[in-house]
């Protein structure tokens, strides 16, 4: 492949020498008509392929120089660009991206990173360290900032525009609501999400549609998904349980003093439905609700009934029944929430996060403790790391929170009305 090279120096649309400019190497190769630019101050700037003799003259904008230039094939670009470096923060990301080691960004240093999230990452500070912290509070903000060596970052835009963080953690937005989620979808920036996103519906879903848009992540949590006790249930039922056919859950209401995110009787609620619809596969055609009292439905609980169908079948593939009950009047086993479910080849049970009952034909009744499994925590953060670094690793999003939600309004709907609910719910 024949080409022919010129070298000069180029600054301002001049090609004259001058003492500022930047030395240049234009090479242009007639087999495919490719003019490539390459700046002769190696490593610091990155070879350039400028433009196609078939196309059009076009604006093209270029990574790591500071504005756009227009060419026509067989022409040098005449428009005024300057070189711009690779800074120091941005280099340093690089380098612990491939090393393995995923910068964050942390937003909300409050109970659900002190309760939840803090622990966990000390744990795996080997993958995982934090770059930049914000928090409302300034103290807080210290706090975190000291442990982790980590910068304090004046806003929600600075830390969430460095270049030196492969991600930021929204721990506890507070009254900043779906604002930091909005500012990482206009930065590109993948973000995981804990707690509640509210219940304004529309906004959940104007966010989802946002994040599609740019195809940046934004995961969320739904913990209850990856309690040790609902992964065991998830394996047993790929190897000796078969697929669920009938859920029952009886669950109190959380104290007041739980973490955000569940304080709610909505997003409590959001949890719990789900957890029904991960479990199953499906989601479900057909809500009911009704009090399980006399009284009100919050002072004597309530009960909702969901079913799930196959396509366009009438049958009923798989059901659920969760009663949402009065804190005081939680399950016998400390207030935990429990989950019972029916499969094709034999049961399970959980009521703790750390313990399954389990049983089928083959082996009986087994009880597993699973203390040395990993938290529900760790797995996320574990699955929000391996995303980062390019893993297709399937998670819950935005779109899931969407759907939790319009179940929710369908549950509401029916309480209210006395009479059950037709999806579908997608949440779209």
């Amino acid at each position: 492949m024949r080409r022919v090279r010129r070298r000069g120096t180029f600054r301002g649309g001049d090609s004259t020498a001058d003492a500022g400019a930047v030395p240049w190497q234009l090479s242009f190769c007639p087999s495919t008509a490719y003019h490539t630019i390459k700046p002769c101050v190696a490593p610091r700037f990155q070879t350039l392929r400028l433009a196609d003799v078939d196309s059009s003259p076009r604006a093209i904008t270029i990574s790591k120089w500071c504005a756009s230039v227009t060419c026509e094939p067989g022409v040098l670009p005449t428009s005024t660009w300057e070189t711009a470096p690779i800074q120091p923060s941005e280099r340093e990301s690089r380098r612990d991206k491939r090393r393995g080691l995923v910068s964050l960004g942390l937003i909300g240093a409050g109970a659900v990173w002190e309760r939840r999230y803090r622990p966990v990452l000390s744990r795996m500070a080997q993958r995982l360290t934090v770059r930049a912290v914000y928090d409302p509070v300034p103290a807080r903000a210290q706090l975190a900032a000291a442990e982790w060596n980590a910068s304090l970052a004046s806003g929600l835009r600075q830390l969430i525009e460095r270049s030196d963080i492969h991600g930021v953690l929204i721990l506890d937005p507070d009254w900043m609501g779906l604002v930091p989620a909005d500012f990482a979808c206009a930065a590109g920036k993948p973000a995981f999400l804990a707690g509640s996103l509210g219940d304004d519906l529309d906004a959940i879903r104007a966010l989802h549609h946002r994040a599609h848009d740019v195809n940046v992540l934004l995961m969320t949590e739904f913990s209850r998904r990856h309690t040790p006790a609902t992964i065991r249930l998830r394996e047993l039922m790929a190897t000796r349980l078969g697929s669920v056919r009938r859920i029952s859950i009886r669950a109190p209401l959380p104290r007041r003093e739980a973490l955000p995110g569940e304080r709610v009787h909505t997003d409590f609620l959001v949890g719990l439905l789900d957890w029904c619809v991960y479990l199953t596969g499906r989601i479900p055609s057909f809500v009911s609700a009704q009090p399980l009292g006399p009284c009100a439905a919050e002072q004597s609980g309530w009960k909702v009934q969901l079913g799930f169908r196959r396509g366009g079948q009438e049958q009923w593939v798989a059901t659920a029944d969760i009663q949402v009950l009065p804190a005081a009047e939680g399950p016998a086993a400390g207030n935990h929430v429990v989950h019972e479910v029916e499969c094709e080849h034999g049961f399970a049970s959980t009521s703790q996060p750390t313990e399954i009952i389990w049983g089928n034909a083959d082996v009986g009744r087994a009880v597993e403790s699973l203390v040395a499994d990993r938290s529900e925590a760790e797995v996320l953060l574990d699955k929000f790391c391996r995303r980062l670094l390019g893993g297709l690793v399937p998670t819950a999003d935005v779109l899931d929170v969407c759907r939790g939600l319009a179940l929710a309004r369908a549950v509401e709907a029916s309480l209210r009305s006395g009479h059950p609910a037709e999806g579908p719910w997608d949440g779209v």
